[in-house]
Order: structure tokens, then C-alpha cells, then sequence
């Protein structure tokens, strides 16, 4: 082969290999973003909480005391497949003991490898989140390049880290099932989306946010009613570990109660409707909110949900998937933001959902940054012991309501003007049979 001709040869491989590498891009950027995306958390992944430290830790001393076959008889106010989770921890190594409190207010050390195993498995779960993310948005848009977008912008917005990496909260897990439940929602696989809803209610209550998508899915026949089943059988599924180790039928239930009525504030930090209530809420004021105060503001929650579900219903939005998206993130945003009794953290779902809404609708990304903010403000007192404006205090938070209610106007102001549904008469649809019956005869 002459010079030339090798020259030739050799630069058509090297167009063919750049042409390649090209066109699969995406894979390495989801390859480098996922390995970064780790490396931030583990970065931060010893960084103690209250809330680990004192609580979770705690409960992992208390299953050593009772021993693994006993762990259900411990008080916790988790679910069941967490307490497994943790349990199956301390049969693992446990490293060295830590007694360096730093940002506690607990005096009780704890085992270093417990932080690792506990933070790990939610960044397991972020990143399956972050694939989620990565097929609703390219089942939406076919375009692998903003499904990338989506994918390693999640995996690197603050809240996100801050909440897995350094708080150690399973709000991911949850939020992944509302994730991938939306997705088969799209693909009308309406008892696999309904029985991964069953999974994020048997890890935390929060799951509950779902279900007024979940019923709009079912009045507008993108789900069926009877595969609630499969719900129910999800949660069922969980359960057996605790009756495996002998708990009885009832036990496994009772995290549900205990979590409805752990607490009597309005709000504890978060930015829902309610902290406009700072009388009720205040611990300046010692006021304890009342059974009554708390049963009329569950009502009126759940009436103000009931009736912007409505209004959608009876607007008879195309349901195309992508307005199976935006309808689903719309109603599960409404539920922390009305609901009463709602911690720092609740708006996760949101803080996440947003970005896929902002990416399917090619519109508004501003929101992203948005949510970012009143969740930064809302976690600083939690994880500082400051307010995010000291003068006013725990009226900080206000800021967080204000944003989270106008991110939700302007989603549901874009709801309003999605095109309705276009309802085909059966003598209609007749008469198109016997058109195209007509024409294929002529043919």
C-alpha cells in the first residue's frame, strides 16, 4: 500500500473513530458525571447529624442489645425494611468507635463504618434516580443529550448532595419510586407504577404525596383502580423480613401510626402554607398547636388538594406523556406546600421534579435554582443552629413558602394552558371506520 493510500486509509478511521465517539458521548459524560457525583459525596460522607447520630445510630444499639432476631422489638418509628436495612449493618464491621462530636448536640459516639454503610445506600439510590430522571426525559424529548443533562445536573445540585451526603435521609428513595412510577405511568404499566409506589410508602410515609397523581391517573384511565393491589401487595412484601423474624401481624404497621402522630407542630422548618401560621409554630410563644387547630388544617389540606386535582380533572388535559409528567410533579408538589406537619426536607420531591419539568417543557429552568434556594434556607437552621437571617429568625423560612407557592402558580398557570382532550363521539369514531374502510376498497 502506497503512502498515499495509507494516509487515506488511516485518516478514514480516525473520522469513523471521532464519529463514533461523537455519537456516544452521552455514555462517557453519564460514566464521568456518576464518578465526580460520588467522589462529591464521599467527600462530605463522615459529616455527623443529629438525626443519624442520635437517632438511627441509637436504634443499631438497640438491635445489638435485643440481638438481630429481635430487632422489631426495638422503638422506632421507621418502617420495618429500614430497621432490616440497619440491622443487617451491624453485623458488618464496624471501624473504629468516633467520640468527636463536632456539630451535635448528642453526647453518644458511634461506629464510623455505620456512616458509610447508611450514606452509601442513598447514593445508590440517587443514582438510580438520576437514571430515572435520564429515561423520562429521553422517552419525552428522544434526545440522549438532554436526558444526559438531566442525569448530571441532579446528581450535582446542592440540596441533593447535602441531603444524602451529609444528612444521610432516604428522601431519594421515595422520590425515586415517584420518579419511576411517573415513567411506567407514561408507558401505561399501571400495576408495575402502582406497586413502586407501594415500595416508597413502606420506606417513609412522605410516599402519600404521590397519591393524588395516582387517583387523577386512575380518573383519567392511565391507571386501573384494582391495581392498588399491587400497592398493597408491595408493602405486604416488605413486611416479611420482620415476620420471617417472628413480629406479630399487627407490628410491622405500627411505624405508620407512630409517624402520623409524631408530631404536634404546624411545621418544623419547612416551607409550606402553614409557617405563615408563626403563632401556632413559634416555640417563643410555647403555644403547642391543638388536636382541633391540627384536624382543620388537615382538612383544609386535603380540600385545597382535592379541589386543584379537580380543576385538572375536569380540564380534561391531553394525556400525552409529557403531560403525564407535568401533571404528576404539579400534584406532588401541592402536598407538602398544604399539608400541615411537614419537616425541612419535604419538598425534595419537588426540589427534584422541577428539573425534569423544566427539561420536558423546554421552558422556565429558572425554577430549578429557585427551589434550590428556599430548600438551602429552609435545611441552613437545621444544619448550621442559625437562622438564614438571624433578625428575623425563624420567619426566615417565610421566604421558602413565598417561592414554593409561586414556583406552583406558574406550573399550574402552565397546566391551565395545555390543549383539553380531544373526545371522539362513538359516531364519529363510525364514521372514520367507514371512510378508511371505503378507501381501502378504492384501492
Amino acid at each position: 500500500m502506497k503512502i498515499k493510500e495509507l494516509r487515506v486509509y488511516l485518516d478514514s478511521k480516525a473520522d469513523s473513530g471521532f464519529q463514533w465517539f461523537y455519537k456516544h458521548s452521552w455514555i462517557f459524560i453519564l460514566v464521568i458525571a456518576t464518578i465526580l457525583a460520588l467522589v462529591a459525596r464521599y467527600a462530605i460522607v463522615k459529616y455527623p447529624t443529629n438525626d443519624i447520630v442520635g437517632i438511627v445510630f441509637s436504634w443499631m444499639n438497640d438491635i445489638e442489645k435485643v440481638g438481630f432476631n429481635n430487632m422489631w422489638q426495638i422503638s422506632a418509628d421507621y418502617s420495618p425494611i429500614y430497621i432490616f436495612m440497619i440491622g443487617l449493618f451491624t453485623l458488618l464491621p464496624k471501624g473504629p468507635y468516633v467520640t468527636d462530636f463536632g456539630n451535635l448536640t448528642t453526647n453518644s459516639g458511634y461506629y464510623l463504618y455505620y456512616m458509610y454503610y447508611l450514606k452509601s445506600v442513598m447514593f445508590f439510590f440517587d443514582l438510580l434516580l438520576a437514571v430515572a430522571i435520564f429515561f423520562i426525559v429521553y422517552k419525552i424529548s428522544k434526545n440522549k443529550n438532554l436526558a444526559t443533562i438531566g442525569y448530571g445536573v441532579f446528581l450535582f445540585l446542592p440540596v441533593q448532595i447535602i441531603n444524602s451526603a451529609m444528612w444521610g435521609q432516604c428522601d431519594s428513595f421515595y422520590t425515586c419510586c415517584f420518579a419511576w412510577s411517573i415513567y411506567f405511568l407514561m408507558r401505561h404499566k399501571g400495576s408495575l407504577a402502582l406497586f413502586i409506589w407501594g415500595l416508597a410508602i413502606s420506606v417513609k410515609l412522605q410516599a402519600i404525596f404521590f397519591a393524588p397523581a395516582v387517583f387523577y391517573m386512575i380518573l383519567r384511565r392511565r391507571a386501573k383502580l384494582y391495581q392498588l393491589v399491587f400497592t398493597f401487595a408491595a408493602l405486604m412484601l416488605t413486611f416479611i423480613p420482620f415476620y420471617i423474624l417472628g413480629a406479630p401481624f399487627s407490628n410491622p404497621f405500627n411505624y405508620i401510626v407512630d409517624q402520623v402522630g409524631g408530631y404536634s407542630d404546624l411545621t418544623l422548618g419547612s416551607g409550606s402554607i402553614w409557617h405563615l401560621f408563626n403563632y401556632f409554630t413559634s416555640s417563643e410563644n410555647a403555644v403547642n398547636t391543638s388536636t382541633a387547630f391540627s384536624i382543620m388544617a388537615t382538612a383544609t389540606a386535603l380540600l385545597a388538594i382535592g379541589m386543584l386535582t379537580a380543576v385538572l380533572y375536569f380540564k380534561k388535559i391531553d394525556l400525552t406523556d409529557k403531560n403525564v409528567v407535568l401533571i404528576s410533579i404539579f400534584l406532588i408538589g401541592i402536598c407538602p406546600f398544604f399539608l400541615p406537619h411537614m419537616h425541612e426536607r419535604y419538598f425534595y420531591p419537588l426540589d427534584v421534579l422541577v428539573l425534569v419539568y423544566a427539561l420536558v417543557s423546554k421552558k422556565k429552568y429558572y425554577l430549578v435554582p429557585l427551589m434550590q434556594v428556599s430548600s438551602l434556607i429552609a435545611y441552613y437552621h437545621y444544619l448550621s443552629g442559625k437562622y438564614f437571617i438571624e433578625a428575623l429568625g425563624e420567619d426566615s423560612v417565610h421566604i421558602c413558602t413565598f417561592i414554593n407557592l409561586a414556583v406552583l402558580i406558574i406550573i399550574f398557570i402552565d397546566l391551565l394552558k395545555l390543549p383539553k382532550q380531544q373526545i371522539v363521539s362513538d359516531r364519529e369514531k363510525e364514521k372514520l371506520e367507514k371512510m378508511k374502510s371505503t378507501l381501502l376498497d378504492n384501492i
